[in-house]
Formats: structure tokens, C-alpha cells, sequence
């Protein structure tokens, strides 16, 4: 993953959410419940899940550019060793 699909990801799952919270309001609203707590209850738990995907993608991104950054220095790292004990050896 990088961070244009980060951004990819957070643009339509936004859309998505709309789309979530009209047809939420529509529901409610065809049933009479608009104006019922049902309606901000609803509203905060659709809330907080989008919230939620958004973070969890946001700390996904970042497990996987450290566990890059480790396997990229200890590549380094191995090749500096190798290239340190051939000089050595001769």
C-alpha cells in the first residue's frame, strides 16, 4: 500500500459514507423516525465507523512503511557486513 492508495481509499470510502447517510435519512425519514433519537444514534454510529476504516487504513499504511524501512535498512546493513568481512578476508 502506499500513499496514493491511502488517499484513493479516504476519497470514495467519503463518497460512500454520504451515499450511507442520505439513504439513512431516507429510511428514517419514510418511516417517520427523522426526528427521533433513532436518527442521531444511527447518525453517530455510521460516524464513527467510517472514522474508524479511515484510522485503521492510516495505521495499516504506517505498519507496513516501518516494516518496510526495517527491511530496507537491515538489507543495508547485510550488505555492509558482507562487503566488510570479504575485505577482511583476503
Amino acid at each position: 500500500m502506499n500513499k496514493q492508495y491511502l488517499s484513493i481509499f479516504q476519497k470514495y470510502h467519503t463518497r460512500k459514507h454520504a451515499r450511507d447517510l442520505e439513504k439513512l435519512q431516507r429510511d428514517l425519514s419514510s418511516r417517520g423516525l427523522l426526528n427521533s433519537g433513532i436518527y442521531d444514534e444511527e447518525i453517530k454510529k455510521l460516524s464513527d465507523n467510517f472514522r474508524d476504516e479511515i484510522e485503521m487504513k492510516k495505521e495499516e499504511y504506517s505498519a507496513e512503511q516501518e516494516t518496510e524501512r526495517k527491511e530496507r535498512n537491515d538489507r543495508i546493513f547485510s550488505r555492509f557486513i558482507n562487503t566488510v568481512s570479504t575485505r577482511y578476508q583476503h
